[in-house]
């Protein structure tokens, strides 16, 4: 048997399930396969989750686990040539490299994390995902004189967030990449008969970070606008991507859909986990620097209140174009320089740069543990957190905490926090320290999607022979799904199982 996979990156499954006969080839095939569940890594970010798909490892055994290192003054792990590290980690690991070693024919086309690219048995093109170099590197591919005619240039990854006035091009650039993809999908799939077919599409995942408060009736900074449609928009292109290729495959291949995680609103408050944590005495205010005119602690007010200007007088749209001139803006913006960070027994880290998510950590400081043992100490801090909620409303803030090694096994486990947790969707992890533990997140107006661990897609299509003795999946048992598809043996280290039955 052969396989092709189609990799959407933030498709949701509830949107698929809510747009219904608009969207008539996913709607059959939902109607058609059995209830696929597919839960998402921890954390739910594409590096971490495609990660996963392309190698079968869980985070903790994979090690792309990238977040705000609170060692480093609160910035991000990266590197200069940051774009090159996962294709160093991927090269070799990866099901693609798996059926090369066994004589399969492989074409595979914009993995992320697949660039630059590397020999296969067959065909490998690979793409920039990092937003500051898109436009400068075009796409590679192997070998070299494959298509030697095509424009590649124009198949790089749409990035960033359309500033004001400028929403009709960036849906149109969004479109074309689409289509773009499509055209050199269906000029790859004609050229041999593969043994396994790849492709990955990253504009779904782009468009929802943006345009989900033009979709979302019940997001708070929701109007009428002429873009309620946009996100249907993109979905109905990937229904007819996914047609297109059903219609060229023959009956000995299986086709495959999926994503890495799911997509909804992003929150819309904030918990200062770190707030709670000043108050019941883990970590102190900084003291104030003599020879600074400004007390650091009124640094973090005039960045919150620099925050509301922007959002007040729709500022958004020049901060977007201005950041990427200013690099070292991130490291301004995570650097909490009102708390005392070397002599804090447990402060909040983030898991995803300066974005707003429902999931971050607690990192322990062992060494300035005094009265109590770390275990002890880890203990307490999850069983005050879990009971924590609102005063009012009595809501609990947290959906579950959990020490790490409860979350996964694995060599690289001591790069999560010390401490793992999810909050309830509608709070964001919130690192500053203010005068509540709750307040507005006010950043929600300009991204207003974001990631959810559950909710990814997985369907299958074509020559469906195969029993299914597996419905709830996990991103590591996409690894071992497709070898077997192809008559594979399974590797030892692979955790996940196959969903194909014998």
């Amino acid at each position: 048997m052969k396989v092709v996979i189609i990799g959407i990156d933030g498709m949701d499954r509830a949107l698929l399930n809510k747009y219904g006969n608009r969207l008539p080839t996913f709607d059959a095939l939902l109607k058609t396969n059995p209830n696929f569940m597919l839960d998402s890594v921890y954390p739910p970010d594409s590096i971490t989750a495609w990660s996963s798909i392309f190698s079968g490892l869980n985070p903790a055994e994979h090690g792309q686990v990238f977040f705000v290192d609170p060692c480093d003054e609160r910035t991000f792990i990266e590197s200069k040539n940051s774009e090159y590290s996962g294709a160093q980690f991927l090269k070799g690991k990866t099901f693609w490299d798996t059926a090369s070693k066994y004589g399969k024919k492989v074409c595979i086309l914009f993995p992320l994390l697949g660039y630059p690219v590397w020999p296969v048995n067959g065909i490998l093109a690979g793409r920039v995902h990092c937003s500051k170099n898109v436009k400068k590197t075009p796409p590679q591919i192997f070998p070299q004189n494959h298509l030697s005619g095509y424009d590649l240039s124009k198949l790089n990854t749409l990035k960033g967030y359309p500033v004001k006035g400028k929403i009709p091009q960036f849906l149109k650039a969004a479109k074309d990449t689409i289509l773009q993809e499509l055209d050199f999908a269906m000029k790859n799939l004609q050229i041999d008969n593969w043994d396994l077919f790849f492709i990955y599409s990253t504009a779904a995942d782009t468009i929802q970070h943006s345009m989900w408060k033009y979709y979302d009736e019940n997001d708070p900074v929701y109007a009428e606008n002429p873009y309620k449609e946009s996100i249907l928009e993109i979905y109905k292109l990937y229904d007819q991507f996914i047609d297109t290729i059903l219609n060229n495959i023959d009956s000995d291949t299986i086709m495959m859909v999926f994503s890495d995680h799911g997509t909804g609103r992003r929150p819309t408050q904030l918990y200062n986990i770190n707030e709670y944590l000043r108050n019941k005495g883990y970590i102190n205010l900084r003291a104030t620097n003599i020879r600074s005119p400004i007390p650091y602690n009124m640094l973090e007010q005039v960045k919150l209140e620099l925050q509301k200007f922007v959002i007040k007088y729709k500022l958004d749209s020049a901060i977007i174009k201005v950041l990427p001139l200013f690099p070292w803006w991130r490291k301004v913006y995570n650097q909490i320089s009102a708390l005392d960070w070397p002599n804090a027994k447990a402060y909040a880290i983030d898991l995803s740069g300066i974005n707003v998510y429902t999931y971050a950590g607690i990192k322990i400081n062992k060494q300035n543990l005094t009265n109590s043992s770390y275990d002890e100490l880890r203990g307490l801090l999850i069983e005050d957190l879990i009971n924590a909620s609102d005063s009012i409303s009595g809501e609990k803030y947290f959906k579950w905490i959990l020490p790490r090694e409860k979350l996964y096994q694995g060599k690289y486990i001591a790069k999560y926090p010390d401490i793992v947790f999810e909050l309830d969707n509608n709070y964001g992890a919130g690192l500053t320290v203010s005068s509540t533990e709750k307040r507005l997140a006010d950043t929600h107006e300009i991204v207003s999607g974001g990631h959810r661990k559950d909710g990814a897609v997985f369907l299958i299509a074509g020559n469906t022979s195969r029993s299914i003795v597996k419905t709830e999946l996990t991103l590591m048992d996409i690894y071992p799904s497709i070898l077997d598809a192809l008559g594979l043996p399974m590797s030892p280290d692979i955790e996940g199982n196959s969903i194909f039955g014998d």
